[in-house]
Formats: C-alpha cells, structure tokens, sequence
C-alpha cells in the first residue's frame, strides 16, 4: 500500500512538472500575442512571429493530453453522473463569472454597448475550458457505452473533421484527439509499458525517441507551419474546400506537428525525473523516495534515508545524495525549478483564467510605444519574457486572494 502512494504521488510531480513547463509557455504565446502592442494583434503580425510559432504548435495539445490522461483516473474513482457534474461545475461557472466581469469592464470603458448578441461571445470565452468541456463529454460517452472502444474515438475523431467551423468550433475537432490520445495512453497503461522500455535500453530510449520527436517538429516547422495553416485561420473541417485532400494533408500535418511536439516535451521531462536508470520519486516537502524497488520515506527538509548501513542525507532544496560511497550534489537551481514547475502545475487554471482576461485587457492600456518593439527580435523576445513572469505572479496572487473567499472560488474558479 505505502508503495502504491508513493508512485501516485511521483507520477502527480510528474504531470505537475509537464503543466508547469505548459502554463509558462501558454503565458508567453499571450504575451508575444496581446503584449507587443494593439498593431502587432489586431494586424495578424503574431502568426509569423518565431517565438509565437514554435510555442503553438504544441502547448495546448500538452495540455489536453495531460487533461485526457488525468480524466481517466478520474472516471476509475468516481461515476459517470458524478464526474460530469463536476465538470460541468469547474469549467461553466468561471467561464460565465469571468465573461460576464470582462463585458462589464468594456462596457464602463465604452468599448461595447449593451446588447443581446454578447450572450454569444460566451461560448468563444475560456476556449480552452470548453474544449475539455467537449472532450470530456465525448469520452464519457465512449466510456459509458462503448466501453471506450477505439474503433469509437476514430469514428467520432473523423466525423469531427466532416463538422463546418460554424456549427463546431476547429479547437475543440483538433484538442479532441490528443485529449482522447492522453485519455488512452493511461488506460492502456502506456506508462508502464514505456518505463519498462526505457530500462532496457539502458536509458538510451527516451533520448532517441526525443530527438526523433524534435527532428520531426523541426522540419514541419520550415516546411508547413505558415500562417495560412493556422487552426485559427484554416479550421479543420474538409468539407467546403477548394481541395479535400490538401485540407486533410494540413490537418494530418497539423496533428503530427502536435504530437512531435508533446512527445518531445513528455519524454524529456520523464527522463530529466530519472537518475542513473533509477526512479527516486519525490513528493513535495513530505514526500519519498523509490530506489532499487523499495520505498524509502525521505524527511521533510531535515531527514535522511538508512540504507545497507549507511545514512544517505536527502534535502529539498539545498541538499544533496550520498551513495555508493559518493557524494552527488543536487544543485540549488535544478531543485528550485522543480518546485516552482510544480507549484505552477497544481495552479494551472487559475493562471490559465487570469492570463486569458488580463491579456484580452491589454490592448486597452499597452502604451503605442510597444509596437514598434515587435520590428527588433531581441527587445520583443524580452519584453514578451518580462511580461510573462510580472502575468504569472499577478495571476498566482490574485487566484490566492479569490481562494480565501469560498464564493469567489467556487464561482472564479469553480474550486468547492
């Protein structure tokens, strides 16, 4: 039992660490997007932007594997009607709160006037959260009454792409299968099947399968990633177009530019969390360490583990691992970002909600000065990071502040 808390707990870091690196990276695409200054947005200018490019080609689809994959340990623990109203109670309620607060802030602004044809931006606010809405939807069907059949997800993952842009939007057809791949991957027990591999190999697996995954993303990246193939200004259903089959080689391009992306991502953190072909699984300030195929519990800050005689001292953030006579210093940087990568991944959403509506803001307020800094590639890259980290920490205080009143959580955040 101890051994089975351990691993869920390891893998927790582990998925925390993936939505870390993918909260900062969605914040940096705003960032380059809303915060180069209203000419760079409202021109397009963006979708030729390496930075902005690279970043979206692979960020939200991390996300909604990740999402898929933690759906299924949540359909294992709860019922169908339990889980969907869960969902329905996450996702709806901050995305009605959140819209409705931005409306009113445009309206005192006069930038809208009041009409009954704002109710319809409700549904293209928050996209992100009716996709997994969506998702989850479909693969509780699935589920439920196909018992998560595959020939199912490929029925309905191709209808999809028969469904016009204005009845479905593109983002949800597109997040479908990599929710859904996500979804699978931890049903079939994929994780497992990939540990295994990797330990044969000698640790040399991961790597290969990384730099494949990366070779592959580079290349797609020179020969299709155009603004032209924008999911935002392509979409992704075939029918209605000039040509079926160029439509359908820029979505199946399209995919496997995602999954490059997120393969390389997911396999180079699982790696940086491996040591010497060993997993040492680390939870927190409490958490343990699996070595050699024991569990040993590893102190808060101040412990140690006995092992064959000798004492091994294990500290968070400044210590190092004493072992087979030698002592390997962890550095003080590398355990820093571990912990901020998690702490950030355990606060995905409300990062996610307050970005989204601080960066639809900004256009109001960036001073016209910040346009033109998008013509010089390295003070644009730099005002983008800058921005990125002053985002992050606004968006962290104020999901602390919302979080101490139960109201506002439930309704900002849709946390009970």
């Amino acid at each position: 039992m101890k051994s089975e808390i351990v691993v869920t707990s390891k893998r927790s870091v582990y998925l925390d660490v993936i939505k870390g690196i993918a909260i900062i990276l969605v914040v940096l695409a705003h960032s380059v997007q809303w915060g180069s200054g209203r000419d760079f947005q409202e021109q397009g200018l963006f979708f030729s932007d390496p930075l902005f490019k690279v970043i979206y080609g692979f960020h939200m689809p991390l996300f909604m594997v990740v999402s898929g994959y933690l759906f299924h340990g949540t359909l294992k623990r709860h019922s169908a009607s339990d889980v969907l109203r869960s969902r329905l109670r996450m996702l709806l309620l901050p995305i009605a709160t959140w819209q409705t607060l931005y409306l009113a802030i445009l309206l005192i602004a006069g930038e809208i006037v009041l009409s009954a044809s704002l109710l319809y931006t409700y549904k293209g606010a928050l996209w992100f959260l009716w996709s997994v809405l969506f998702c989850s939807v479909m693969v509780l069907v699935g589920h439920k009454w196909f018992r998560d059949s595959w020939l199912y997800y490929v029925v309905v993952g191709v209808a999809l792409l028969l469904v016009p842009g204005k009845w479905l939007d593109g983002l949800h057809v597109f997040m479908f299968p990599y929710f859904v791949g996500g979804y699978l991957w931890n049903a079939s027990a994929g994780e497992r099947w990939y540990k295994g591999m990797c330990s044969c190999g000698a640790g040399m697996s991961h790597l290969l399968i990384a730099g494949v995954a990366i070779a592959i993303y580079i290349i797609l990246y020179y020969v299709y990633d155009t603004p032209d193939h924008s999911i935002y200004r392509n979409g992704t259903c075939l029918l209605g177009r000039e040509s079926l089959w160029e439509q359908a080689a820029i979505d199946a391009a399209r995919y496997v530019y995602g999954w490059a992306g997120v393969v390389a991502v997911m396999v180079i953190v699982w790696g940086w969390t491996q040591h010497d072909g060993r997993t040492r699984h680390v939870a927190s300030l409490q958490g343990g360490v699996r070595q050699d195929g024991r569990t040993r519990h590893v102190a808060s800050l101040q412990g140690g583990v006995r092992q064959d005689g000798r004492t091994r001292h294990v500290a968070s953030l400044q210590g190092g691992v004493r072992q087979d006579g030698r002592t390997r210093h962890v550095a003080s940087l590398r355990g820093w970002v571990a912990q901020l990568l998690t702490y950030l991944g355990r606060n995905t959403l409300g990062i996610y909600i307050v970005n989204y509506f601080t960066v639809m803001l900004m256009p109001l307020a960036v001073t016209p000065w910040m346009a033109s800094l998008a013509s010089r590639p390295l003070p644009h890259i730099v005002l983008a990071l800058v921005e990125t980290a002053i985002m992050i920490a606004v968006a962290l205080a104020v999901v602390r502040l919302i979080r101490c009143c139960k109201t506002l959580r439930l309704l900002m955040l849709g946390e009970k």
